[in-house]
């Protein structure tokens, strides 16, 4: 169970991540 928490918690961040980037691109554009 841990490893799956582990990889879980991992794609989350991945995912944080890459929200982030499109949210300061969508800014950019709008700008």
């Amino acid at each position: 169970m841990t490893v799956i928490v582990m990889i879980f918690l991992m794609a989350l961040v991945v995912i944080l991540i890459r929200n982030v980037d499109l949210v300061r691109q969508l800014k950019q554009t709008i700008a």
